[in-house]
């Protein structure tokens, strides 16, 4: 069946982090931390977003900060409404005269019950069609690769709360798995790694602070020493080695190596062989780590690519495929096949 959608096309990648919405023109419009701020007693929502995690880093009083989104899947139901219809009315110009459709982003692995609270979460916002795609599928056209593509590449997707690790060919994912493996699992190394060997008692927020000022999972990519002083008691000088930090996160990516190294051990010959030879890219956050491209090639025994914009590459990817349904009479048989397995509109 071919249809063409009359209303506007949305494309919407909700993470645990951060989410970003294509309305128009190739790109991102909406960038913003996936947050929402409520008065404590009240359950009145106060802040949504970039402005929400701002209060949570200030530990402002009487406010209670919400992430609606763990682990890729909706925690919050309520929270994410809100959310989502903030960023939807940020995302489009004017008010549309027909509810917008959403091709939206969501782990490869989901389950009925996730996919389920994605789905009604998104049509309590004021979407009137969801079409879910796996995130690592999304990445993959975000990141280049043709839609078409008949073989099979390897797309590394690290987030903050779910890694996708799949194989992508002819517009399908043929293998793949969700781990529940993410930016906020080295932020925690970070922050343990500080308190057993310095004593500092740290927040996530600031232990993501010192990740992103590392860096780098090569020791020699991370540079000398670090003054975390300001992060310490009154009087107390705390100087640590960014090469040892450096070595913390490369130890603490042992879990998503292995389960990379499953992964391709599990795919038929010619997968193997394809993939050998076409290599992988990687999206996500993750990806602008200094040194793991080289760190995960060597591991994994195959050439490893960063996208052009790994932060964007899912809500590019969703973008593009949104303005082929909207533009071109898209087969919905065939979208059904890119998709997560028993969706319904």
């Amino acid at each position: 069946m071919r249809f063409r959608l009359l209303g506007s096309a949305l494309a919407i990648d909700l993470g645990t982090a951060n989410t970003r919405v294509w309305a128009r023109n190739g790109q991102p419009v909406v960038r913003q931390a996936s947050a929402v701020a409520y008065m404590v007693g009240r359950n009145r929502c106060v802040a949504v977003g970039a402005e929400a995690r701002d209060l949570a880093q200030r530990q402002a009083q009487n406010i209670d900060v919400v992430e609606p989104i763990r682990r890729g899947a909706v925690a919050d139901f309520g929270a994410a409404v809100a959310m989502l219809r903030t960023f939807l009315r940020q995302a489009m110009a004017q008010r549309p005269l027909l509810s917008p459709a959403a091709v939206v982003s969501a782990p490869v692995e989901t389950t009925g019950v996730a996919y389920r609270a994605l789905r009604d979460a998104l049509r309590a916002a004021g979407v009137s069609r969801v079409y879910p795609l796996p995130k690592s599928l999304a990445a993959a056209v975000g990141a280049g690769l043709p839609l078409d593509h008949p073989e099979s590449v390897l797309v590394i997707d690290l987030g903050a709360g779910v890694t996708e690790i799949a194989v992508v060919a002819m517009g399908m994912v043929t293998a793949g798995c969700s781990t529940a493996f993410g930016g906020i699992d080295l932020d925690e190394a970070v922050r343990r790694y500080l308190w057993r060997t310095a004593g500092l008692q740290l927040s996530r927020a600031a232990a993501e602070d010192v990740k992103m000022r590392v860096g780098a999972v090569d020791p020699a990519l991370a540079g000398n020493s670090m003054d975390l002083s300001a992060l310490a008691p009154p009087g107390v000088e705390a100087k640590i080695s960014a090469s040892e930090l450096a070595g913390v996160l490369a130890e603490a990516l042992e879990p998503l190596v292995d389960q990379a190294q499953w992964t391709l051990e599990q795919l038929a010959p010619r997968q193997r062989e394809e993939i050998s030879v076409n290599g992988g890219v990687l999206t996500g956050g993750g990806a602008l780590l200094r040194g793991l491209p080289e760190l995960l090639s060597s591991r994994l025994g195959l050439r490893l690519v960063v996208a052009e914009d790994p932060l964007s590459a899912t809500v590019l990817g969703l973008g593009a495929i949104a303005s082929d349904i909207k533009n071109m009479a898209f087969d919905e048989s065939r979208l059904m096949r890119m998709g997560l397995r028993g969706w319904h509109p």
